[in-house]
């Protein structure tokens, strides 16, 4: 509000500006001719006046342009700050901000820090979240589908129930992530860090899981496919979804390095 009226304060001071112009100009013209002729008067200033009028309107339109920039950029660091707020309510009323005004969605979110955050049953599809700090965020129950999260530091992030369908996850450190009853069809999790991570009862149908680390991930009752299993880069310590311990039956590359490198060869 007060970045609006600060805006609001210049537009004035130009319109006076101009106002005062023009009378001390028509004061100078009688001065000058003792009585009033527009055409005279035309004649006399249009040249210098047009000039003069498009170069001040040029500055007013840049220097409101500036100010909105810089307000545009002040909103968007606070609601990224509210978006990670430890409060739900408030993590949940800056994501509704974020999307109606196309943030969420834009890249404005890359990088972000939302560690901790309480963005419990979140409605962020399609977001791109590429490259954020989501360590220990509370994600349970959030509609993620279609969204970006490749590259992002995701380490124990809580994504329970939550609704991954088509998701983006390239690259993504998911270490000790708690993804019971995720819905992770047909997302994207090509060479992705899963370690450790809980997917008891998750739907990782039509996933590509290309040189994914599972090792030591419980997949206990998970819907997915031993021909997904077998692209996978390591299984080693993993709990199978028939909840049997993981055999080595796949001959996986990262099994057999993690093997070589504890005999000590």
């Amino acid at each position: 509000m007060m970045k609006f009226l600060e805006r609001l304060n210049i537009r004035r001071l130009g319109v006076y500006l101009f106002i005062f112009a023009i009378m001390l100009s028509i004061t100078g013209h009688y001065d000058q001719y003792g009585t009033f002729s527009l055409k005279r008067l035309f004649d006399d200033y249009y040249a210098n006046l047009g000039a003069e009028l498009a170069s001040i309107a040029l500055t007013i339109l840049l220097i409101d342009r500036l100010n909105e920039a810089r307000d545009e950029k002040y909103e968007k660091q606070r609601l990224i700050r509210h978006m990670g707020s430890h409060y739900n309510m408030n993590s949940l009323q800056a994501v509704e901000e974020l999307h109606l005004l196309g943030w969420l969605e834009d890249g404005t979110m890359k990088n972000a820090y939302l560690g901790e955050a309480d963005l419990h049953h979140a409605n962020m599809p399609r977001a791109n979240l590429n490259g954020a700090y989501m360590v220990r965020t509370n994600l349970e129950g959030a509609r993620l589908f279609e969204s970006s999260m490749q590259d992002a530091e995701m380490f124990q992030i809580n994504l329970r129930n939550s609704n991954l369908q088509r998701a983006h996850l390239r690259h993504a450190n998911m270490a000790g992530a708690q993804l019971q009853g995720a819905d992770l069809r047909d997302a994207n999790l090509q060479d992705a860090n899963l370690a450790g991570a809980d997917l008891r009862g998750a739907n990782l149908l039509g996933a590509n899981l290309t040189f994914t680390k599972l090792q030591n991930a419980d997949l206990t009752h998970a819907l997915v496919t031993e021909q997904q299993l077998a692209q996978v880069e390591m299984l080693q310590g993993a709990t199978l979804p028939t909840g049997q311990p993981y055999d080595g039956r796949f001959n996986l590359t990262g099994d057999r390095s993690a093997m070589v490198y504890q005999s000590g060869f």
